[in-house]
C-alpha cells in the first residue's frame, strides 16, 4: 500500500497503485471505492472529512471513508504525493511538480520539486514546510518566498509537525 488511514478499530482505508480500498477484519476482506484505476499515494483527514490524492491529479473527498466524491483536479495533471490541511479552508498538495495550493481555486507555489511530504505548523499557520525526494528540506512563512533549510538530507519523505499543547 501507499497510504493507510484507520476509519475505526476494525476499518482499514488503503491506497494502493491500483486505487482506493476499504479493509475489513485484519484484511481478510477488501472493498474497492469508487477511486479506482489509479495510484492513490496521499490521504488526510481533517475535521471536515477525508480527502485522497491520486497519481492522475485528482482529489477525492468523503465524509465516512466508504463514499467518495471528486473534489477537483489539479491543471496539467501532476501525481499527488502527499496533503496536508493548511486551515481556513486552504488545502495543500506535494505533487510531482512541487507544492500546490487550494484556496478556491489550484495555484503552485516553491520550487518545482517532487514534494513526497508537506505539512503546517499549528502554532503558525502560515508556516508551511515540504519535504521534496529528492531535494531536501523547505520552508516558508508566507506560502510564496520558500527557503532551503541547509545540512537535512536530500530525501524527505514524511512529516510530523509538532502538537499544539493543550
Amino acid at each position: 500500500s501507499t497510504a493507510l488511514h484507520s476509519l475505526d478499530p476494525q476499518t482499514w482505508l488503503v491506497g494502493t497503485e491500483a486505487g482506493l480500498f476499504v479493509a475489513h477484519e485484519r484484511g481478510d476482506h477488501w472493498a474497492p471505492t469508487a477511486v479506482s484505476g489509479t495510484a492513490v499515494r496521499a490521504l488526510l483527514s481533517t475535521d471536515a472529512g477525508l480527502l485522497a490524492g491520486t497519481d492522475a491529479g485528482d482529489i477525492w473527498q468523503s465524509a465516512n471513508g466508504r463514499d467518495w466524491t471528486h473534489h477537483s483536479r489539479i491543471d496539467r495533471a501532476p501525481g499527488i504525493l502527499s496533503l496536508a490541511d493548511g486551515k481556513n479552508g486552504c488545502l495543500l498538495a506535494g505533487s510531482t511538480r512541487g507544492v500546490i495550493v487550494f484556496d478556491g481555486a489550484w495555484h503552485a507555489t516553491g520550487p518545482v520539486l517532487p514534494m513526497a511530504a508537506i505539512a503546517m505548523d499549528d502554532r503558525w499557520p502560515s508556516t508551511w514546510v515540504a519535504g521534496a525526494a529528492p531535494g531536501g528540506l523547505w520552508w516558508t512563512t508566507d506560502g510564496d518566498n520558500w527557503q532551503q533549510v541547509a545540512n537535512t538530507p536530500k530525501a524527505i519523505r514524511h512529516l510530523l509537525p509538532p502538537e499544539l499543547s493543550q
